[in-house]
């Protein structure tokens, strides 16, 4: 059995390992509770999880991934006993509103719990893989074997306030390193949430040891305070080797099974030598700042939200065809010719259905005569060019997921296509008014973009300029009409919006920003241009990002260093050179390649 080891769900005869009965002492925990409390608002929690979850070891998400069945049943189990309790007296509604936001929650809880237990054990000598994971898997047996009673004492009231948390007031946190030589190295960027979340790992690692074997506890790790700056210390780069000693002095204490006596050969002497009773001296003020969160309608791409509905939707590339505005536009588009250069074939997306949703609405606008965009949807060939809209639209998404490290080839890929031309149907068919009110009580994002968006959308199907032909920069080997330029603006400006609006914390920690986004798929047409450029993408950099797992997009993440790294170059770094126009700034570059052609 593949899960043997790690038997977070009690399937297999480990018991004897544990004590039958570890019921908590209410008391005790409670000043557990009110100690973590009152860390609440500081920088600690940041530091833990911006140093396990964003800087996980390859051998912990290796691990992660190979049982991801097991804990993927953990997580259910564990979210409706979470469900069960918070929605005792609520009204349906509620219940399945928490149901979507309990389960969200589990999945990054699970993702800290993982990481950081395993380094605890690490830390505490236990090397050999498999008792590695069978201690690991004992605190997941722990946990489910909790009563309602437990629960409510350890992780309910932490639920809670993370479930009533504003996306858009909550605290924002940026995380990063000054390097000696001045540079600034990019850690993440941490949810008030998040340090919630990490708030309630600790804890429940706290209260599993002491609960356990009280002795060990007292002996080795001492008390609340010393356990999280043991916590603290285990996530700086120099404890492997400052620790090196007391490292080599845990695994002769032989410490594990927990629940068990002290090995014979501990003394009191060699437990007073560990250093797990010395407090961290991090400096978590150099490393983590408050992130300024963005006002009402700043936009770092898009710009401005007009006020009115009716004056949104500025095209750049309609407004500015002379310009050097619509080349980065005219640039992307020509990914849409380089669909023939693949790796592997991907699967074909349809979206009939969703065509024949749109048709539906524009019979329904049609009869009414209320529509904002009445005269759009009305023009002849309205529907026809909604389909290339389509086509641009997927092609774009399909790209991306490809960047990101998933495959085009399988149910997920489709899962995440449909999720997209789902939006896209959201969009044009809502009213502002539900637009609006989609996004007023959990979402990170004004409510004014989807509608920019919106507006966007519409102009673009609106352009049906396909008779004069441009280049968009000297050495393109493709031309392109201004409907493809403004169709693909507006679809990349739509998936901006898309992935932004459903997980802001990944997007932020990915891309960063919309024009870091909107560059990547210049540099993906770059890559899909150059062909071996395009193999080595595969060959090098896609087996890391792959191993990410970032879709469902949704869903929280884990990354490595390495992964961050690549991360960077992908979304982040400069263009790749194109011959003169090296070395150049981006609006000379631009000004250069301009070149319309009939």
């Amino acid at each position: 059995m593949e899960d043997e080891e790690f038997d977070a769900l009690g399937q297999n005869v480990l018991t004897t390992l544990q004590r039958k009965s570890t019921k908590l002492n209410l008391e005790v925990q409670a000043e557990s509770s009110e100690f973590f409390k009152r860390l609440r608002g500081g920088k600690t929690m940041v530091w833990i999880f911006g140093n396990t979850v964003y800087r996980a070891e390859p051998e912990e998400q290796r691990l992660k991934s190979k049982y991801a069945s097991t804990l993927s049943e953990f997580e259910k189990i564990f979210a409706l006993k979470i469900e069960s309790l918070i929605n005792q007296g609520q009204s349906s509604t509620s219940e399945e509103r928490n149901t979507r936001g309990v389960y969200q929650l589990v999945l990054q809880f699970s993702d800290i719990l993982w990481i950081n237990n395993l380094r605890l054990l690490d830390s505490l000598g236990l090397k050999d893989e498999k008792y590695y994971l069978i201690a690991h898997a004992l605190v997941y047996r722990w946990l489910l074997r909790c009563t309602q009673d437990d629960l409510e004492h350890l992780v309910l009231e932490i639920f809670k306030t993370a479930l009533t948390l504003d996306p858009s007031k909550e605290r924002i946190y940026r995380m990063s390193k000054l390097k000696k030589n001045g540079a600034i190295v990019f850690h993440g960027v941490i949810s008030e949430t998040q340090t919630l979340l990490t708030e309630a790992v600790i804890l429940l690692l706290a209260t599993y040891y002491k609960t356990v074997n009280e002795e060990k506890w007292e002996l080795v790790l001492g008390n609340d305070s010393r356990f999280l700056s043991h916590i603290v210390k285990n996530q700086t780069e120099a404890f492997h080797s400052v620790t090196r000693t007391s490292r080599a002095k845990m695994r002769l204490l032989k410490l594990f099974p927990w629940v068990g006596n002290f090995h014979e050969f501990n003394t009191y002497e060699l437990l007073s030598g560990l250093r797990n009773h010395r407090n961290h001296r991090v400096d978590l003020d150099s490393y983590v700042q408050v992130e300024p969160r963005l006002e009402k309608g700043q936009y770092e791409e898009i710009g401005e939200i007009p006020s009115e509905l009716t004056e949104t939707g500025k095209v750049d590339s309609e407004q500015n065809m002379d310009t050097d505005s619509w080349v980065r536009w005219g640039w992307i588009s020509i990914i849409l010719q380089r669909a023939h250069t693949v790796m592997e074939k991907s699967l074909t997306i349809e979206f009939t259905q969703t065509m024949l949703d749109v048709e539906a609405f524009r019979m329904q606008v049609l009869g009414q005569n209320k529509h904002f965009a009445f005269k759009e949807i009305a023009e002849n060939g309205f529907l026809k060019r909604t389909h290339i809209f389509l086509k641009i639209l997927l092609e774009l998404n399909k790209r991306l997921i490809e960047t990101l490290g998933h495959r085009p080839i399988d149910s997920l890929y489709l899962e995440e296509q449909n999720k997209i031309q789902a939006y896209f149907l959201h969009l044009i068919k809502s009213s502002p008014k539900v637009l609006s009110g989609d996004l007023k009580n959990n979402e990170e994002i004004d409510s004014g973009k989807p509608r920019f968006i919106q507006g966007l959308i519409f102009k673009a199907i609106d352009c049906s300029n396909i008779e004069r032909l441009y280049l968009p920069y000297p050495e393109a080997d493709a031309k392109v009409s201004q409907q493809e330029i403004i169709m693909t603006e507006a679809a990349a400006k739509m998936l901006a919006c898309y992935y932004y609006q459903n997980n802001y914390l990944k997007w932020k920690n990915l891309f960063h920003d919309e024009d870091s986004f909107f560059r990547s798929f210049e540099k993906i047409e770059r890559r899909l241009d150059l062909i071996p450029s395009y193999e080595r993408f595969y060959r090098d950099s896609f087996p890391i990002m792959q191993k990410a797992r970032l879709f469902p997009w949704v869903n929280p993440f884990i990354t490595t260093s390495q992964q961050s790294r690549v991360t960077g170059l992908i979304f982040r770094a400069g263009h790749y050179a194109r011959g003169a126009a090296k070395n150049v700034s981006k609006t000379t570059a631009r000004g250069k390649k301009v070149r319309g052609e009939h």
